[in-house]
């Protein structure tokens, strides 16, 4: 959201990102949900996590990660290893690095893990909203992947979707 000033100039923006610091500290005061797990809050509210996970194997090149984040529009993509577990995850903002698209495009044929270099943020089903929410905006993460006890995905859950439970959307 922007905020705009009586000159019609933006002054500020309002991300995701500052809404969830904004609850983390105010967390008392929020409604009794918080408390609740995020597998009751599945049932309970009208969130929908993303449940198809995109995901890599640890000895895929770097550009095959880049190509699905580009194909599917998303900003993040899990790294798996030989038994599904995820280990790391690549962001498309790791591409920034790059001076320029000639040394990006030589730079992509390398195994994904040169480019996993930020560490996931793992939720269990059965952590408290409050806490998940906390753990995101600890890390300043814009997603988390929610795992089995074999640190297997099961769904994304991103800032977009802890914004909607606040919300009530």
């Amino acid at each position: 959201v922007c905020i705009v000033d009586e000159s019609g100039y933006v002054s500020d923006v309002i991300t995701q990102s500052d809404v969830a610091k904004f609850f983390v500290k105010s967390l008392q005061q929020i409604p009794n949900f918080v408390e609740q797990p995020l597998s009751t809050l599945l049932v309970t509210t009208s969130l929908q996590l993303n449940r198809s996970v995109i995901v890599v194997q640890k000895n895929s090149k770097a550009s095959e990660a880049f190509s699905k984040l580009a194909q599917l529009g998303i900003h993040g993509i899990g790294v798996v290893d030989s038994h599904g577990s995820l280990i790391s995850q690549v962001l498309a903002s790791q591409l920034k690095m790059f001076s320029n698209p000639a040394e990006a495009i030589s730079g992509l044929d390398v195994n994904v893990l040169e480019y996993s270099s930020s560490v996931p943020v793992f939720i269990d089903p059965s952590e408290k909203f409050g806490d998940i929410l906390a753990k995101v905006v600890q890390s300043s993460a814009h997603r988390a992947f929610v795992v089995d006890s074999e640190k297997k995905p099961i769904a994304v859950f991103s800032l977009s979707d802890a914004v909607a439970v606040l919300c009530g959307v």
